[in-house]
């Protein structure tokens, strides 16, 4: 099953948890885009589009 091809979620974490791993894994496998970012995610996309 996919949905919106479009549309993806984006869940931004301190620190990894046991559990987010399973689920993450249940997220995508019902069809959805998942990204997690961490504050190493969010450090990049600040450098890279100069946002700071």
């Amino acid at each position: 099953m996919n949905f919106n091809e479009k549309l993806y979620y984006i869940e931004v974490k301190g620190y990894e948890k046991d559990a987010d791993k399973y689920k993450w894994e249940s997220v995508r496998n019902l069809g959805f885009k998942l990204e997690v970012w961490f504050n190493e995610t969010i450090t990049k996309y600040e450098k890279l589009y100069d946002i700071i």
